[in-house]
């Protein structure tokens, strides 16, 4: 959470639920810090988990389990695109169906 203020950051992947700090924090700090960054969050979701995190700003969602191959795909192409604009805002809003990096699952 420090570094997110003191350094830029092109992109930052955050789990929402961890030991000593909620992911929800981190990605609030991400977009406060790093509004250019491209912010992946990941966790084990639900629909509308995954609508609430597309919302707070994140550019990427990854549904556990993932492929670190995906992850990387999905940050370049977010990258590729200018990642988040000024109000954090991720490009990849105008796709969301590339938010998810993996079928959610129904619950």
């Amino acid at each position: 959470m420090e570094a997110l203020s003191s350094r830029r950051f092109d992109a930052v992947v955050t789990d929402l639920e961890m030991p000593r700090v909620d992911g929800h924090e981190v990605l609030k700090a991400a977009r406060k810090h790093q509004p250019h960054a491209c912010v992946v969050v990941v966790s084990t979701l639900t629909e509308q988990r995954y609508r609430d995190l597309v919302d707070a700003g994140a550019c990427i969602v990854a549904d556990k389990p993932f492929e670190y191959d995906e992850i990387t795909k999905a940050v370049t192409e977010c990258r590729a695109r200018g990642g988040p604009g000024a109000h954090g805002k991720c490009h990849m809003r105008s796709r969301p169906e590339e938010h998810s990096l993996v079928p959610l699952r129904r619950k």
